[in-house]
């Protein structure tokens, strides 16, 4: 605060103490790289392990999304897939937005339906875009980002965090989500594959049932005209063995 004169010593012992200054903070920089590298790979692993723990859609979601909401650090998470036969998303859970289970946005539409055509991240400011949902204005959120579920470059829906206060999600977040999404895509192609395997299954089933009752009746009368042919053919007259043959051939 007043006039100096710095010697050449002086400026010498400043230049070594940021030289040791500088290593420190390169090392500190790298240990908080590493240590920010291993919490991501811990992340990704917690949903890899409920991905592959559960077979059925509803329970998967159900264990998934409160990893992700955490994960993330927000206060929502949704999940919403895309049907095929009406070219709409469905929510099929949610956290902290229950209320929107159930809803229909058309593909194309607001901001799930964008992601999912588009099939690209988005991070949005809610209260300046334009969204489909009105129970994401009801519920006050005001920063949102979605990725889409791709499997194979083809979009199964969407998945979607949001916080209750403004939030400028990082290229790093929206990266981790896009990873994180990806094994969730996987595990929900899985489980709709094992669910299509169920019903599969119980076609089979009911198939054969049906076809036991509907072959049971004439493969008695089969069964009775080759029995009584077997066992009384000789005493019968050729008119009536005629006819029991008549009979077997129609059943």
């Amino acid at each position: 605060l007043v006039p100096r004169a710095f010697h050449e010593d002086e400026i010498q012992l400043l230049q070594l103490v940021a030289d040791r200054a500088a290593l420190a903070i390169e090392h500190a920089r790298l240990f908080e790289a590493e240590r920010a590298a291993r919490e991501r790979i811990e992340h990704v692993q917690a949903v890899t392990d409920a991905a592959l723990a559960h077979l059925e859609v509803n329970e998967l979601l159900r264990m998934l999304l409160p990893r992700i909401r955490d994960i993330l650090r927000t206060d929502t998470c949704a999940v919403l897939l895309l049907d095929e036969e009406t070219n709409e998303l469905v929510a099929r859970a949610a956290l902290g937005i229950e209320e929107e289970v159930g809803v229909r946005i058309p593909l194309g539409a607001g901001f799930a339906g964008r992601v999912a055509l588009e099939a690209r991240p988005m991070v949005i400011d809610v209260d300046e875009y334009p969204v489909f949902n009105p129970i994401l204005r009801q519920k006050h959120l005001k920063s949102m980002v979605g990725v889409p579920l791709l499997v194979r470059g083809s979009s199964l829906g969407v998945l979607h965090v949001g916080t209750l206060t403004p939030r400028r999600f990082t290229r790093d977040e929206v990266e981790l989500l896009q990873i994180v999404s990806e094994r969730v895509a996987i595990a929900i192609e899985r489980a709709q594959l094992h669910e299509e395997l169920i019903q599969l299954d119980q076609l089979k089933l009911n198939f054969v049932a049906i076809a036991s009752h509907e072959l049971r009746t004439p493969a008695t009368s089969v069964y009775g005209v080759l029995r009584t042919l077997a066992d009384r053919g000789p005493e019968l007259s050729q008119e009536l063995r005629d006819e029991l043959l008549n009979v077997g051939v129609e059943q």
